[in-house]
C-alpha cells in the first residue's frame, strides 16, 4: 500500500517529498528494494537534485544490476551534470541489457552531440529508429546532429518526419526553415516559419525569422 501511496504521490500528485519519505520508509524495512530506490532516484530527478538521484539509483543497481531504465535514468542525471563518460557508460551498459531499448540509443546520442561525436550520434538515432521508426524524439535528435556535421538537406528531412508526428509543435517546422535557409531557399524557408507560427500563435519567437526570410 505505501509502494502504492508513493507512485501516486510522485505520477499524478507531484507531492515528490511524501513520495520519497514513502520509498524511504519502504528501503528502511526492506533494504533490498530495487524499485523503491529507483523511485526515490525519480523523485530526486524531478527535483534536479541529480547527484542525490545518482546516488539514489546506484543503490538500485547494486541489488539488480539488470534495470535498464535505471541505467537510462543514472545516465541521464550524470548528463545533467556534466559527467558525459559516465553518461555514455550506462546508456551502453543499458543497451547491453536490452538491446532494443530507444530510451538508451536516443540518450546516447544526445551525449554524443554533446561530446561532438555527430557520426556516432546519428548512427544510434538511426538505430532507435530502426527499432521504433515513429520516434519523434530520435528524428529531432538526428536533425540537430545533422544541422551541427553539417548535412543540411538531410536535417531538413528529419525535421519535415518530425514535424509530421509531432503536429501541435512548432519546432519541426522551424528546424525546416534554418536548413532551408541555410540551403539558400529564402523563400521555402520563410512558409516553414510561418507554419511554425501558425502551430504556436502565441509564440513571438517565429515572426522574428519569418522578418530574417523576408531580408
Amino acid at each position: 500500500a505505501r509502494f502504492r501511496r508513493g507512485f501516486i504521490y510522485l505520477e499524478y500528485l507531484g507531492e515528490i517529498d511524501n513520495a520519497i519519505a514513502d520509498y524511504t520508509e519502504i528501503v528502511r524495512q526492506q533494504p533490498g528494494n530495487a524499485a523503491a530506490y529507483h523511485n526515490i532516484g525519480a523523485g530526486h530527478a524531478k527535483r534536479r537534485r541529480h547527484q542525490d538521484a545518482i546516488e539514489a539509483y546506484t543503490k538500485a543497481l547494486e541489488i539488480d544490476p539488470k534495470r535498464s531504465l535505471t541505467l537510462t535514468n543514472r545516465a541521464y542525471n550524470h548528463r545533467e551534470i556534466g559527467q558525459f563518460e559516465r553518461a555514455l557508460a550506462d546508456y551502453t551498459e543499458a543497451l547491453r541489457v536490452k538491446a532494443d531499448d530507444v530510451g538508451a540509443f536516443n540518450g546516447r546520442g544526445d551525449v554524443f552531440v554533446d561530446l561532438g561525436r555527430y557520426d556516432e550520434a546519428i548512427r544510434d538515432y538511426g538505430a532507435a529508429l530502426a527499432v521504433k521508426p515513429d520516434d519523434a524524439d530520435a528524428y529531432a535528435g538526428r536533425a540537430h546532429a545533422l544541422v551541427l556535421t553539417p548535412d543540411y538537406a538531410r536535417a531538413n528531412a528529419d525535421f519535415e518526419a518530425y514535424a509530421r508526428l509531432r503536429p501541435a509543435s512548432g519546432y519541426g517546422p522551424f528546424g525546416r526553415g534554418l536548413a532551408l535557409l541555410a540551403l539558400e531557399q529564402p523563400r521555402d524557408a520563410e512558409a516553414q516559419f510561418r507554419e511554425a507560427a501558425r502551430r504556436v500563435p502565441s509564440s513571438n519567437f517565429y515572426p522574428l525569422w519569418i522578418y530574417l526570410a523576408q531580408a
